[in-house]
């Protein structure tokens, strides 16, 4: 029988849309630390998961704990309290997926369970977020499960990145001044700044963020200021 290794674990959990977070395989005795497609987190072994099957208890526990005699009529105001429909016509179970429509027109199946536990609803419809740092952008609810965040904080995070690679290129930083003199309009007497600026070698760099791709409240405040930028670049 082929020995197990941790690189068996964490394709098992990838095929269960979920994760292994442990970074060492002991044995199938040791329990490793898992976490589910809901984030939720717990301790078992391998062996529990690959030949019993077992997996994420707490989501077994929220779908035997939900309550199962539901009528269409519960369904459709649950939905109309979302500013969408129910355009099914027939609740049958919580195992069964209903047809739902936001208020952008986009459709989609659903079980009844993850729209009322989980508090899902449309994937393509943006919804308002804020990180850490106080950045509010909106972005549908699929990029997040995709693990992308705050495309403020990556902005940055992608400006460091490349000014690190041109440093260790050129063999020194770029200028202190960020706002040259030939970037100064009467709209702008202070003069518009640029991320990464080598007068020396006539070689600016801009690392461009969502902000210059499409309207961010957070950025722009207002419409115009996005298509003032549009014009800029």
């Amino acid at each position: 029988m082929k020995k197990l290794s941790l690189d068996d674990a964490i394709e098992i959990a990838r095929k269960k849309n979920g994760k292994c977070l442990s970074t060492q395989y002991i044995n199938n005795s040791t329990p490793l630390y898992w976490q589910c497609n809901k984030f939720h987190t717990w301790h078992t072994t391998l062996s529990n998961v690959k030949n019993h099957n077992t997996w994420c208890l707490t989501c077994s526990r929220i779908i035997s704990s939900i309550k199962q005699a539901y009528t269409l009529e519960e369904v459709k105001c649950v939905a109309y309290s979302r500013n969408g429909e129910c355009l099914s016509e027939k609740y049958y179970n919580n195992r069964i997926p209903l047809r739902w429509k936001c208020s952008k027109g986009h459709e989609w199946l659903a079980l009844f369970y993850s729209i009322i536990n989980n508090q899902s609803w449309c994937l393509l419809s943006n919804l308002d977020w804020r990180c850490t740092k106080g950045h509010n952008w909106s972005a549908p609810s699929h990029t997040i499960l995709k693990e992308c965040w705050c495309p403020f904080c990556s902005k940055y995070t992608r400006e460091n990145l490349c000014r690190g690679i041109v440093t260790k290129l050129l063999g020194s930083p770029p200028s202190k001044n960020r706002r040259p003199d030939f970037l100064k309009t009467s709209k702008h007497p202070s003069g518009l700044e640029l991320n990464i600026y080598y007068p020396q070698y006539g070689l600016a760099i801009e690392v461009q963020g969502e902000q210059h791709k499409r309207y961010v409240k957070h950025f722009h405040r207002i419409l115009e200021g996005f298509n003032n930028l549009l014009i800029r670049d």
